[in-house]
């Protein structure tokens, strides 16, 4: 990733988490006003109340906006450069997040939430691949890239945006996408890529 694009994404990200932080700051004094508040005026402590209900919420929609950056970042090997990036692919890929990660995937096959059923035929068509994936996951001596579990993350939780899950999107996008996340999972330690050389999984792009 080059220079001037990671100064842009550490901003945007500096600057959500600031967001988040007054957000939830200002809510708790706001909430502290409206309990002073209730001694001396219903009316004046209800709207502190409001308001600081609307902070909280403003709090997060930034977290949550982050989030879905990191997320984005943490698809591109690249990006790795940026430490929030690079923590947030760490967690994605510790055990505890990883058997989560699986029995997302298994449970979104089974039996499917509503709004989120993913196209029968398709599952079909990669069910072995899907399921290689789920044991892969689970499995101590297999290391997952970061890259990799962050797009099957995305697979699995973007229904917009997953051909697993999107009729408009080519069937042809799943199969790649599955083949990049299975290219960063592997028996063996990972080497995150240094000073933003691209790693196994862009070999499929």
């Amino acid at each position: 990733m080059k220079a001037l694009l990671v100064e842009h994404y550490l901003g945007r990200l500096r600057q959500a988490r600031r967001y988040a932080r007054q957000a939830f700051a200002l809510a708790a004094l706001t909430g502290i006003g409206a309990l002073a508040a209730t001694q001396v005026d219903a009316l004046l402590a209800t709207a502190l109340a409001l308001g600081a209900v609307l902070e909280v919420g403003l709090g997060v929609l930034a977290r949550l906006r982050r989030r879905e950056l990191l997320m984005s970042l943490a698809v591109d090997p690249t990006a790795y450069v940026i430490p929030d990036v690079r923590r947030f692919g760490d967690r994605l890929v510790s055990p505890r997040q990883r058997t989560g990660t699986a029995r997302l995937l298994r449970t979104q096959i089974a039996t499917p939430r509503r709004g989120r059923r993913p196209l029968r035929q398709r599952v079909t068509e990669h069910r072995d691949e899907l399921d290689r994936l789920a044991r892969l996951l689970v499995a101590r001596d297999v290391r997952v890239e970061p890259p990799a579990a962050a797009l099957l993350v995305r697979l699995l939780t973007r229904p917009s945006e997953s051909p697993l899950y999107n009729p408009r999107l080519p069937e042809a996008d799943l199969g790649v996408a599955l083949a990049r996340v299975q290219a960063g999972i592997a028996r063996g330690p990972f080497e995150r890529p240094r000073d933003g050389r691209r790693g196994r999984l862009d070999a499929l792009d």
